[in-house]
């Protein structure tokens, strides 16, 4: 009974890494929504960058222990500073707000693609050639939803 049970276990423990790798199941469709969902639910629990160089602290954010196929991308190439330095101290900070916080530090903006964010400085934001932003839309009928009849 003893060998019985030794053969057992050691045929499972041999075989447990082949059950091990993939918990999550296959990568997701890379979208917009799914994209600022996961962004919206990556806590990071403390920040603390003080001058740190901009690349680092988006390195900093980027890391999770989590495949690559399921990771966001966070692209800062074009940012031409040669060296944005970030200092940000926070707790408890959503991955988007993160990033949102880091863009602000250095002057740009946050692009958000299928899979990825890119930071853009704010100068190659488009802007309406007047320079006020469109004005919101209200539905012609409040009950309708928005809806026409």
């Amino acid at each position: 009974m003893k060998t019985t049970a030794h053969i057992l276990f050691i045929l499972l423990g041999a075989s447990a890494f082949l059950f091990g790798f993939d918990p999550a199941g296959p990568p997701p469709e890379k979208t917009i929504a799914w994209t600022t969902s996961r962004l919206s639910h990556q806590i990071i629990p403390y920040l603390n960058f003080h001058e740190m160089p901009l690349n680092e602290a988006l390195d900093f954010i980027a890391v999770m222990e989590l495949p690559k196929s399921y990771k966001i991308a966070i692209d800062c190439s074009k940012i031409k500073d040669p060296k944005p330095k970030v200092t940000l101290t926070a707790r408890d900070l959503p991955q988007l707000e993160a990033i949102g916080r880091v863009a602000e530090a250095i002057g740009a903006d946050i692009e958000i693609s299928p899979g990825s964010v890119s930071l853009i400085p704010r100068k190659l934001v488009k802007q309406p050639a007047d320079g006020k932003p469109p004005k919101a839309t209200q539905p012609s009928d409040p009950g309708s939803g928005g809806f026409p009849p």
